[in-house]
């Protein structure tokens, strides 16, 4: 089963857990309204676990979903900072 999550994790669910798109469309439904409400440089602090962290990357930044296990996440207790350049997400710093 692992095997084939970590195969196709945009499809394909770990037992009693939701796949990578459920996760994502959930994600990227609160960032465009996030992104909607914001006022122009208005700054919004997140605090989230990893699978979040990584598909914000991998969608957001990189702007490619099926990068999501390639991208790099974050450590315990690493920040992780982006800022919006009008057309995307660019990576600005990771301590």
């Amino acid at each position: 089963q692992a095997e084939q999550w970590y195969s196709n994790p945009l499809h394909v669910s770990p037992p009693g857990g939701e796949a990578l798109s459920e996760m994502g469309a959930r994600i990227d439904a609160w960032m465009e309204q996030e992104m909607a409400d914001m006022l122009p440089h208005e700054t919004i602090v997140v605090i989230s676990h990893g699978g979040p962290i990584r598909w914000f990357r991998s969608r957001w930044v990189e702007r490619d979903r099926q990068r999501f296990w390639l991208t790099s996440g974050v450590s315990t207790g690493d920040m992780l900072t982006a800022y919006w350049n009008g057309e995307k997400f660019e990576l600005e710093a990771q301590s």
